[in-house]
C-alpha cells in the first residue's frame, strides 16, 4: 500500500449521512444524521435523528380500528473492536384511519452518551409487520462526537422547521425553546429559510470571561468553497459556559447545487478562532443565473498583467474545480476572445475563493496543478483533465492509495481514503482502469459521484461471492 500524507484540516467538523434508498419503492426509505452535545451534567452526547418515509411501510389494522405500521431499530457504536453502546427498540409510526392511503414521514430521536471521539456506527431498521418483500434499510459509516472538555468547542448544527418557547419537557426542548428538527438536509424551491441552531460551550476559557465575541454564519459552495456573503448571519455575545446560537438565513437566490452551512466564532477583530459545517443541498427551480458579479474592475491586480495566450491556458485549468455556471462563462469567454473579460473573471473567480487574497489562492491551485499534471498525466491527456487530477485538485492527496491489479476477475482499480473532508469521515474514492487511465467509478463522499452499481461493473457484471474489494470500500 502506498501512503501520501496530507496536511491536517484545522475545521471542526459535524458528520451528516445523507439519504438513502429514494424513491425505493421496496425498501425502508430513511433519512439518518447525528449531532454531537454536551450535557453539564452528563457529559458528551450524539443525538440521533432517523427520519422515515411513511409511504413505503406497511400498515396494520389494530383493536381501535386505526392503522400503524412497526419497526425494528437497531443501533451498534464501536470504537475499534470495542462496543460503546448497542440499542434495539421497536419504532411505530402514527396511527392513522383505516381509509388514509398518503402518510407522513416521522423522526426518532435517540440520546447516546459517548466520550469524545470517532466511532464506527452501524443502523438497521426492520419491518414488523411481516411484510418480507420490503427490504430493510441498512447503513454503515462514522460518527463523531466531537466536544472537546473544558475547551471552546461548537455543538453541531441543527436545521430546524421552527424554534419557539415552551413550557414542555420532551427530547426536543433546548433550555426552554422547542427545536423542531428539519427532517432532511435538501431544501426545496419552496424552502427559503435556513432555520439553525448551534451551542458553544466554555467560550469563557477560548475568551476572557464575559469578553465580546462574534458568530458568522455564510453559505459556501462546496467544490468552489465560494461564498454567498449576502446570504449571512452576524451577531455578539458575551463568553459563558455556554451560549446558544440560533437564527435564519435567507436562500430564497440561492441557486440549485451543494453548500456547506458554515459556524465560525470570531474575536471582535474579525478573527475566526473556531469553525464547524454541516453540508446541505438546495433544489431551486426559480434561480437559474450564477450569483457571482463576473464584471468587476481588474485593472492593477495580478490578473491584469497576463498575457492573452496565459489567459487562454488558465481559463482552461480552472474546468476542474469550476460549477456549472462558472464553466459555461469560460467556454464563453474563450470562444469569444475577450481578453478583458477573462481577466475581470478571473480576478473574480478567486476572489470569491479568498476574498482576502485572491492572488494567493490562485498562487495556491497553481502550485496542485503542477504536482497534478506530473502525478496522473497520461499519453493523452494532461494531469488535470483526468479523473483522479480532478478529485486531487477538490479534496487534496488522499491519506492512502490501494492499488489492485492481481484481481483478475476485476479490471485494475484503486482506492483513495481520505479520513475526512469537511464534515464527512472516512471518505473513499474508487477509480477502474479501461484504457490507459483510471476513471472515477463511485465514491462515498456526499457531493460527488455515487454510482450504486459500482460493483457490478468493477466485476464485468459477474461479481464473485466475495469480492476482494469489499476488504477496501463497503457496499455504501
Amino acid at each position: 500500500m502506498r501512503k501520501i500524507l496530507v496536511k491536517t484540516l484545522s475545521v471542526v467538523v459535524v458528520l451528516i449521512v445523507g439519504l438513502h434508498n429514494i424513491g425505493a419503492q421496496n425498501s425502508i426509505d430513511a433519512y439518518f444524521y447525528s449531532i454531537p452535545y454536551y450535557s453539564y451534567n452528563n457529559g458528551i452526547y450524539l443525538e440521533t435523528y432517523l427520519t422515515i418515509n411513511g409511504n413505503n411501510l406497511n400498515y396494520i389494522k389494530g383493536s381501535n380500528g386505526l392503522k400503524q405500521a412497526s419497526l425494528e431499530v437497531t443501533m451498534l457504536f464501536k470504537n475499534g473492536d470495542d462496543i460503546k453502546e448497542y440499542r434495539k427498540y421497536n419504532l411505530k409510526s402514527p396511527l392513522y384511519n383505516f381509509s388514509i392511503t398518503e402518510f407522513q414521514s416521522f423522526t426518532d430521536i435517540q440520546k447516546i452518551y459517548l466520550p469524545e471521539g470517532v466511532y464506527s456506527f452501524d443502523l438497521i431498521v426492520e419491518d414488523l409487520n411481516g411484510a418480507k418483500e420490503l427490504k430493510d434499510y441498512r447503513l454503515s459509516t462514522y460518527v463523531v462526537a466531537d466536544i472537546a472538555l473544558n475547551k471552546m468547542s461548537l455543538s453541531g448544527i441543527q436545521f430546524l422547521k421552527d424554534y419557539f418557547p415552551t413550557q414542555d419537557k420532551n427530547i426536543r426542548v433546548r433550555d426552554g425553546n422547542e427545536c423542531v428538527p428539519f427532517e432532511t438536509n435538501i431544501f426545496s424551491s419552496s424552502e427559503n429559510i435556513i432555520k439553525f441552531y448551534s451551542e458553544l460551550y466554555w467560550a469563557s476559557n477560548g475568551f476572557q470571561p464575559l469578553e465580546d465575541f462574534a458568530v458568522r454564519c455564510y453559505i459556501e459552495e462546496v467544490h468552489t468553497g465560494k461564498r454567498f456573503s449576502d446570504m449571512s448571519y452576524f451577531s455578539t455575545d458575551k463568553a459563558r459556559n455556554k451560549n446558544v446560537i440560533s437564527g435564519s438565513v435567507d436562500i430564497k437566490r440561492l441557486p440549485t447545487g451543494k453548500y456547506y452551512f458554515v459556524c465560525e466564532i470570531l474575536t471582535m477583530k474579525d478573527k475566526p478562532v473556531l469553525v464547524k459545517k454541516r453540508y446541505f443541498e438546495r433544489i431551486n427551480t426559480n434561480v437559474k443565473l450564477p450569483m457571482t458579479n463576473y464584471n468587476i474592475s481588474a485593472y492593477g491586480k495580478f490578473t491584469d498583467s497576463f498575457s492573452n495566450d496565459s489567459l487562454v491556458k488558465v481559463m482552461g485549468l480552472l474546468k476542474p474545480i469550476s460549477n456549472k455556471y462558472e464553466l459555461s462563462y469560460i467556454d464563453s469567454l474563450v470562444k469569444s476572445g475577450g481578453y478583458n473579460s477573462m481577466k475581470k473573471f478571473l480576478y473574480a473567480f478567486w476572489k470569491a475563493r479568498n476574498e482576502k487574497s485572491a492572488e494567493q489562492a490562485y498562487e495556491d491551485y497553481m502550485a496542485k496543478v503542477i504536482i497534478v499534471n506530473n502525478m496522473f498525466a497520461t499519453e493523452s491527456k494532461h494531469g488535470i483533465e483526468t479523473d483522479k487530477g480532478r478529485v486531487y485538485l477538490m479534496y487534496g492527496a488522499p491519506n492512502s492509495v490501494i492499488d489492485k491489479y492481481a484481481d483478475k476477475s476485476a479490471y485494475p482499480y484503486e482506492v483513495w481514503h481520505y479520513y475526512s473532508i469537511e464534515d464527512q469521515y472516512d471518505v473513499k474514492f474508487i477509480f477502474y482502469k479501461l484504457d490507459s487511465s483510471y476513471k472515477l467509478l463511485h465514491s462515498n463522499m456526499k457531493a460527488d459521484i455515487n454510482n450504486s452499481d459500482w460493483l457490478n461493473i468493477l466485476y464485468k457484471g459477474n461479481v464473485p461471492a466475495t469480492p476482494e474489494v469489499l476488504q477496501y470500500f463497503n457496499r455504501n
